[in-house]
């Protein structure tokens, strides 16, 4: 059994499209049992937004495919509460950013136009409807026992929160505190600074990397964050935004478009190689390119060794739904 994560795509097709083609080939190539768990915010920002949320929603019933585990994170919370608002309305007014203020906060100010003009130009309001319900019942965490260093791993899109250790569903559509911490909640936001739990590993999400890795670990707290600032990259894409300077994000950044596209859309996919004890980091580039190999070991990243390196990337082959994408 093989295991993967990656967090935060937000809409990036290419990669999308390259992990999934990586992993049926992984498949193809001898090995039947790979599940990915994606690590919420799939959608909003980048312009394949829908289209990667109907099929990783599709593939998760297609027993052809690679095993999808898909965890929410706070860009679905957003769909579903904009869902919640709008529901009882008619088509036209149906996920409507004027319709309610939850609706406004998803489509306006976190990108979420994206996914809904998809939706609405694609589907009968039934169908949205059934599949946005749907994404109200995946769970917002995922606990693995005792996987590395003896110690159990604790995946969820922002935040651990109480009851995470209890191997018990906790939904999307539970409308608790508790939802809201752990798919929002980053230290600053907090009073108590120490949110993480050392005596796990806690795979997150939730907040851009700044470094062209696209992955951060926290040995203090053991934590391993793996948002690659898909975000970003969905931001300039879709040219969301008529000035750079209007968010803090690019200023952080420094962004050049011309020169620094690439850079933002370095996303990690991590394998937990319970085997030997380790996590495996490689990461992807918005041209079907495996352009890093890491790996983190009792509490260390090194470089991954280039012959590991190599096999990975020759199962990486030509895709092309990335070459059909526009940039």
């Amino acid at each position: 059994m093989r295991n993967f994560v990656v967090s935060d795509l937000h809409g990036n097709g290419y990669v999308y499209d390259s992990i999934i083609n990586f992993l049926e080939n992984e498949k193809e190539y001898g090995c039947d049992d790979i599940t990915l768990y994606i690590n919420g915010d799939l959608i909003d920002r980048g312009i394949n937004s829908g289209s990667m949320l109907v099929d990783v929603l599709m593939r998760i019933n297609d027993l052809n495919s690679i095993n999808i585990e898909y965890l929410a994170g706070n860009h679905e919370l957003m769909m579903y509460h904009s869902h919640l608002a709008t529901k009882d309305l008619d088509y036209d007014s149906y996920l409507s950013e004027y319709k309610s203020a939850s609706s406004f906060n998803w489509i306006c100010n976190n990108g979420g136009f994206i996914t809904k003009d998809y939706l609405l130009k694609n589907y009968s309001k039934e169908s949205i409807s059934k599949l946005i319900e749907d994404v109200g019942y995946l769970n917002i965490y995922h606990k693995f026992d005792k996987a590395i260093d003896d110690l159990d791993i604790i995946l969820v899109h922002a935040c651990p929160v109480r009851g995470m250790t209890d191997n018990k569903k906790i939904l999307l559509n539970e409308n608790s505190p508790r939802v809201d911490v752990a798919l929002w909640a980053r230290k600053e936001d907090l009073i108590v600074n120490k949110i993480f739990n050392p005596s796990y590993l806690n795979i997150i999400g939730h907040t851009a990397n700044k470094n062209k890795y696209g992955f951060s670990y926290d040995k203090n707290d053991n934590v391993l964050n793996i948002d690659g600032a898909s975000s970003l990259f969905g931001y300039i894409e879709t040219s969301y935004v008529q000035s750079l300077n209007k968010y803090i994000l690019f200023d952080e950044y420094e962004l050049d478009i011309k020169n620094k596209l690439e850079s933002i859309s370095h996303i990690p996919l991590i394998e937990i190689d319970s085997i030997n004890n380790r996590i495996n980091i490689l990461v992807f580039n918005h041209l079907n390119q495996i352009i890093y190999g890491k790996y983190l070991q009792e509490g260390i990243i090194y470089d991954m060794e280039s012959n590991l390196l190599n096999s990975y990337r020759k199962n990486l082959k030509e895709n092309v739904k990335v070459k059909k994408r526009k940039v």
